[in-house]
């Protein structure tokens, strides 16, 4: 399965579940857990390329912050 198909499902199932612990069919507690399950299981697979994607995200926000802060400087 690609990416672009993953992340589709993922996202027709993540609206799923949403409704569901909305409705109080699923406990919120339930569907929390689930998910950190799945981020535990990711790093466990692949450790290097999970860790390179942690540093990329952290390092994106600190370029946003950068700019951010030498956006406002310019006012």
């Amino acid at each position: 399965m690609t990416d672009i198909m993953t992340a589709r499902v993922t996202a027709v199932h993540r609206e799923r579940y949403e409704l569901m612990c909305e409705s109080g069919e699923l406990p919120a507690g339930r569907w929390q857990s689930y998910i950190l399950l799945k981020r535990e299981a990711k790093f466990s697979d692949d450790r290097t390329g999970a860790l390179r994607e942690k540093y990329a995200k952290t390092k994106a926000i600190a370029l946003w912050n950068k700019q951010r802060k030498k956006d406002s400087g310019k006012k």
